[in-house]
Parts: C-alpha cells; structure tokens; sequence
C-alpha cells in the first residue's frame, strides 16, 4: 500500500511538472505573438503615414501640373524666355546692375573729398 501510495504521489509530481512546462511553452508562444503583433501594427501605421505623405505631394504635383499645362502660365513663358509679345506691345529689356554697384555715388565735377555727409545731401538734392 506505500508502494501504492508513493507511485501515485510521484506520478502526481511528473503530471504537475509536465502540465507547468506545458504552460509556460504555451506562455512563451503567446508572448511572441504578442510582440509580432505589436511590431506589425507599428509598421502598419507607419506605412499608412508614408501613404498620407505621398498622397499629399501626389496631390500638390497633380496641381502643378495643371497650372503648368495652362494658357497664362505659357504666355508668360513664351514672353520671358523666347521674347513673344502682343501685337501693339512694345518690350523693354532692363539689364542687372554690375558687381560694382554697390560702390559708392561720385557726383561729377564736384570735389566731394572734404564735405561732410550732411554737405553732400544738401548738395545732391539742391545743387543745379
């Protein structure tokens, strides 16, 4: 009868074993899918960002070449690069400046070495 006894609370043991590693290898594999979910979902809206984003420049590039495409947007091409005018229009062409503009005003014929900056007002605005 101890024999009986010990055999049943061993085997008892081993069942009580083999269902808690059981367990804990189900565990595992939940946690894992847990965590691959979570990694999908992330990757998921981030991809559904990117979508948004390149929706908007889609977009924004469909409008530009719709405005590209129009009369107004050629003619003003057509005038600033190629030199097209309206019949009646007469086109005047206004050079830039040379690098050297920026140096200072000398008035010709008038000695401006030893004015004062107040002196040379006077004498550009109210000189003959």
């Amino acid at each position: 009868m101890k024999k009986k006894l010990l055999t049943k609370k061993l085997s008892l043991r081993l069942i009580t074993i083999f269902g808690l590693v059981f367990v804990i290898f189900i565990a595992m594999g939940l946690v894992r899918e847990i965590v691959n979910r979570y990694q999908i979902n992330q990757e998921i809206e981030r991809v559904k960002m990117e979508i948004d984003t390149l929706e908007r420049n889609n977009q924004e590039l469909a409008g530009l070449v719709d405005y590209l495409n129009t009369d107004s947007f050629k003619e003003i091409q057509a005038r600033q690069n190629l030199g097209v005018q309206k019949e009646g229009e007469t086109a005047i062409s206004i050079e830039s400046m040379p690098d050297n503009a920026n140096e200072q005003v000398v008035f010709v014929g008038e000695d401006d070495k030893g004015s004062s900056n107040i002196e040379k007002w006077w004498g550009y605005f109210f000189s003959k």
